[in-house]
């Protein structure tokens, strides 16, 4: 009986994560699995691992955001979890007061 040579990928995560920095803030699993052909398990668990050392924040479910990125902003992770929302964000000025009923600072329409 042969045993078929396989050969494993071994990706350096560390320039996975910078060269996809410089495309977006946010990792997607089911992304990365398809554009270096890796199982989407295998990829899950890679991603996990690199949130556990800091290098990424999980958002939801195969959805990370990449640390590498310094502007990364909320817009783009409410357009991934819910593309057909409207979302208002409000920045108070700083040092300004407002009344507890007055700080709904994230509305969410739709």
């Amino acid at each position: 009986m042969a045993v078929k040579n396989k050969t494993r990928k071994h990706l350096d995560w560390a320039k996975v994560l910078t060269s996809e920095s410089r495309l977006s803030d946010t990792v997607l699993v089911d992304t990365i699995a398809a554009k270096y052909e890796l199982p989407i398990p295998s990829v899950s668990k890679a991603l996990s691992r690199l949130a556990d050392r800091g290098l990424l924040s999980r958002v939801a479910e195969g959805i990370y955001l990449n640390k590498l990125v310094r502007d990364s902003a909320p817009e783009d992770f409410i357009k991934l979890l819910r593309p057909n929302s409207y979302v208002s964000f409000r920045a108070e000025p700083l040092g300004v007061e407002y009344p507890e009923s007055s700080r709904a600072h994230v509305r969410h329409y739709g």
